[in-house]
């Protein structure tokens, strides 16, 4: 019954995640697609809605903070999820404070220098019932000062942040989030904002056809696959093979009561007071085990919050404790009492009075009932069997997933296991350029003199002109080749000692080195450019073969320690292709 109880709540959970805000299915995130800003300026969707309202009640918005979110309070320093919301914000989704207030001062300028956290980042940051209101932390070097704490829901992506701030004076946040009014219908906000969306767009200037709000519904939700099905199999699996077992018990311990049940029998009770009395004395153990399994599927639920790590509780989907999951426990109680309870009392209520009787004979030990027991058996093993073979694949796939040698020959293609990744946010200024190659070279002398740091290394993701890649081909001509979203890296001599990838052709970038006019490639990205010819010797232009850029050479291909059956499976799936390229910073 717990283990069935806390897989109700998984899937409760992810069927009905906890949003946070009030009556979630009303809130619905808006996005307009359209130009705006030319004649009403970037505030006229804002002004827009403002002159709605049928179908929705309240809209506000937020967005990501540029600069990077990194938060320090004392000597603790942390990368946190930081946020803009406009003032309306948490009045608009509904949510109460925990603690202070969620509404920013009147004035601007206080209200830029305020903060609201999360009650997960209240408890890093805070010792256990120190109050954080009025008291200071800095965000990316900037002071700000705690007026609310407000809870974090891993299902909202609202909600799912470290700390709140307002805007700056001077600037604003855009409106992405509405909320309809109740009974309001998805399909009439989709009409009305249709309508104002031809207003913003008659008022630009601009065709109405290409203007339009689109709304997604803000609740997070996760879909079940084939995995989650399995896993309430085997729940149920596991229910069924505890009642198996118990049934065969009760059968035989009812059996072994034989004589006494005849001589009530014979005394004067009906069939139904004898089925009644073993029911009762069965449900009075389904009661108990009632109580017992609750309390341990939120013993269990307990343990499952406390032992998610904080940068993946978003992606684990943490059982829910509420009156459903009783109620749920309740039904797979009532469904044992009957398959333990019930059937047998039935089986064992069908005696033969006077045989019982004359013989005295109550083990019940002759050929039907033998037959009951063995039924009983098979079925206990057919269900077992099936669970320990899925357990045993389960955790060995589980061990070989978690491996090092998995993560290096079957996923990356290198030792990850010492590899730590860090980002470095830069703001650009055009009054003063910041020199890369200078800085890159200050972070790696800092990083190798931390103790244990074998090698550091850099690296700086470039964009490709036209999002096209140029090559020569074998036969004389120039080939380009569209790369969508793809770019090239400019690294730091030492990248690849620092993460451990072979140079298998060719060589790689020199200590000191600053030739700009070379490039090293992944094996894959050479095989995929060059098909019939090696890639080393070979030239590139990052751009279009019209654009005035240099022709870079092909000086060396990395490798990578992936087993050939791995290799094999990205090039049956189509995961070889141009995906590395180096040039040196």
């Amino acid at each position: 019954i717990a283990v069935n109880t806390t897989m109700y709540g998984v899937l409760d959970a992810m069927i009905h995640p906890l949003a946070g805000a009030d009556h979630p299915e009303q809130l619905y995130g808006l996005r307009y697609f359209g130009r705006f800003g030319k004649r009403l300026g970037i505030s006229g969707p804002d002004r827009t809605l403002q002159a709605g309202g049928k179908t929705y009640s309240a809209y506000s918005g937020s967005f990501y903070y540029a600069n990077g979110g990194t938060i320090e309070r004392g000597d603790v320093a942390r990368h946190g999820s930081v946020t803009v919301i406009r003032p309306n914000f948490f009045a608009t989704l509904g949510v109460p404070a925990i603690e202070g207030t969620l509404v920013p001062p009147r004035d601007t300028v206080a209200a830029a220098a305020v903060a609201i956290i999360s009650d997960k980042l209240r408890s890093e940051l805070f010792r256990e019932g120190a109050s954080p209101l009025g008291q200071s932390l800095d965000i990316d070097g900037k002071p700000f000062t705690i007026i609310g704490v407000a809870k974090r829901y891993a299902a909202s992506t609202q909600l799912d942040h470290d700390a709140w701030l307002f805007p700056r004076v001077g600037g604003g946040a855009p409106v992405n989030i509405i909320r309809l009014r109740p009974g309001a219908t998805k399909e009439a906000a989709e009409r009305e904002l249709a309508l104002l969306a031809s207003r913003i767009a008659l008022a630009e200037g601009e065709p109405t056809s290409e203007a339009r709000f689109d709304l997604t519904p803000s609740a997070g939700q996760f879909e079940l696959q084939q995995f989650h099905w399995a896993l309430v199999a085997a729940g149920i699996a596991v229910l069924l093979v505890a009642c198996t077992n118990l049934a065969n018990l009760q059968l035989a311990r009812g059996l072994g009561r034989a004589s006494e049940l005849a001589v009530r029998s014979a005394l004067g009770a009906s069939r139904r007071q004898i089925v009644a009395q073993l029911v009762i004395e069965s449900g009075v153990i389904a009661a108990a085990a009632l109580v017992i399994a609750v309390l341990l599927a939120i013993a269990g639920n307990a343990v499952v919050h406390a032992t998610i790590p904080a940068n993946i509780g978003r992606y684990v989907v943490a059982p829910h404790t509420s009156w459903g999951m009783v109620t749920f426990a309740a039904v797979a109680a009532v469904l044992s009492l009957v398959i333990v309870g019930f059937i047998p009392a039935i089986r064992v209520s069908r005696v033969d009075i006077n045989s019982l009787l004359k013989s005295r004979a109550g083990t019940g030990a002759h050929r039907s009932n033998q037959r009951v027991y063995g039924a009983l058996v098979i079925a206990q093993v057919a269900l077992t069997l099936p669970l320990v073979c899925a357990a045993v694949l389960l955790s060995v796939s589980a061990a070989h997933l978690g491996s090092e040698s998995n993560r290096k020959t079957e996923r990356y293609g290198f030792d990850a296991h010492h590899l730590v990744v860090a980002s470095v946010m830069l703001q650009r200024s055009p009054d003063a350029p910041t020199p890369i190659a200078e800085l890159s070279a200050a972070l790696i002398n800092r990083a190798r003199a931390i103790p244990d740091v074998v090698d550091a290394a850099v690296a700086v993701s470039n964009s490709l002109h036209n999002n096209t890649f140029s090559v020569d081909d074998v036969d004389g001509g120039v080939r380009e080749i569209q790369l969508p979203g793809r770019g090239i890296q400019a690294v730091s001599p030492s990248f690849f000692r620092t993460m451990g990838l072979p140079i298998e052709r060719g060589h790689g970038f020199s200590d000191g080195g600053h030739v700009e006019t070379t490039i090293v490639m992944d094996r894959g990205s050479g095989w995929t450019l060059w098909p019939r010819s090696s890639a080393v010797g070979r030239s590139v232009k990052l751009g279009d073969a019209h654009a005035s850029l240099p022709w870079i050479k092909v000086v060396g291909i990395v490798g990578d320690s992936l087993s050939d059956d791995a290799r094999q499976f990205r090039r049956v799936r189509d995961t070889l292709r141009v995906m590395d390229v180096f040039r040196v910073m």
